[in-house]
């Protein structure tokens, strides 16, 4: 009896107190809001721009210029550096491979760039490729030793005009590269070149096409482009190696009737010119494969006919020659055998 009277008085203790508390709530202290800043993210260490160019949604950081000097060792051990002093202790008869691209190096002393290559091609006895470019070069030092071991020499990008003295010492030069220079003429000693099969003459100053090049029966590629030569002579029967030819962007309008004798030609270009029609003289060559007249001010009734009796199969660029697409696809019917890329 006592248990129950002692629970029923509690019970009744705590209805009372949660009465009490509706009527008059306790009134709690307001909690301060506390404004939180971003914790702000580790600082990280700048990446440098990629020698390609950084990515356009990123800002930009400063890095070093990349090295103008780049050299391989019979060895295989590699040597980069900023500036000819760097290369002082380097055996050059060991040298490989040597390279120069000044487009970044800035106040590069003339005469110290000149014994430099110099010395490269006098004393690099063992050297198997030249490039020597963007380095403001007018001249070429004198070649004074007899040079069996290069095979690839590449002078673009600068302001020559010539050759150097002594050229015909690379006897076993293979290719040359004489790109985006002031060369109006090529120099005679290139004929005495036996073994040279490729030549880019692009973006000089070309008014008619060098005829030293028909001296030359190895060569078996030429590239021209962006000259003012306007017409070709007939002697390319003398090239009978001949696999590549590139003549693009000049004011050619026909291929003379000797390139019919290029029995081993698989590749012409002559993109951007004055082209009417397809060149007959290439017509009956089975040897090619890849044929390319884009960008020329094409006849469309010319150019119908002169496709009549091609002989060849591979591949036919005929971009930018204002057909319709109607037109394009009546090309690709008529050369069945023939991948037409329009």
């Amino acid at each position: 009896m006592k248990i129950k009277t002692i629970l029923f008085a509690l019970v009744i203790c705590i209805s009372a107190t949660s009465y009490a508390q509706t009527k008059n709530p306790i009134k709690k202290k307001a909690i301060p809001v506390i404004k939180r800043e971003p914790v702000p993210e580790p600082i990280k260490k700048a990446e440098p721009i990629s020698k390609y160019g950084a990515d356009q949604n990123m800002v930009p950081h400063l890095t070093e210029a990349p090295k103008s000097i780049r050299i391989s060792l019979a060895n295989g051990k590699s040597i980069s550096a900023y500036k000819i002093s760097e290369i002082a202790d380097v055996d050059f008869a060991t040298i490989k491979s040597f390279s120069i691209n000044n487009r970044y190096a800035k106040n590069v002393d003339e005469k110290e760039l000149s014994d430099l290559i110099s010395r490269v091609f006098n004393e690099a006895v063992q050297l198997e490729e030249l490039k020597l470019s963007n380095a403001k070069l007018k001249s070429l030092p004198e070649i004074t030793r007899l040079n069996t071991s290069l095979k690839k020499l590449s002078v673009s990008e600068n302001e020559l005009d010539d050759l150097p003295i002594g050229l015909e010492k690379l006897v076993n030069l293979e290719e040359l590269n004489i790109n985006k220079n002031k060369f109006k003429t090529l120099p005679n000693s290139l004929t005495k070149l036996k073994k040279l099969t490729s030549i880019s003459m692009g973006e000089n100053l070309f008014l008619v096409f060098p005829n030293q090049l028909f001296e030359i029966p190895s060569l078996k590629a030429f590239y021209i482009y962006k000259n003012e030569i306007a017409e070709l002579p007939d002697n390319f029967n003398k090239l009978p190696n001949l696999t590549e030819v590139a003549i693009q962007s000049a004011k050619i309008s026909k291929l003379p009737p000797s390139f019919a004798s290029l029995t081993k030609l698989k590749s012409i270009s002559l993109e951007s010119n004055q082209f009417k029609d397809y060149p007959a003289s290439i017509l009956a060559l089975r040897s090619l494969s890849s044929v390319n007249i884009s960008n020329n001010p094409i006849d469309k009734a010319l150019f119908f006919k002169s496709i009549n009796n091609i002989k060849w199969r591979g591949l036919f660029a005929i971009y930018d020659i204002k057909f319709t697409k109607k037109e394009y696809e009546a090309v690709q019917a008529k050369l069945k055998l023939i991948d037409v890329y329009y």
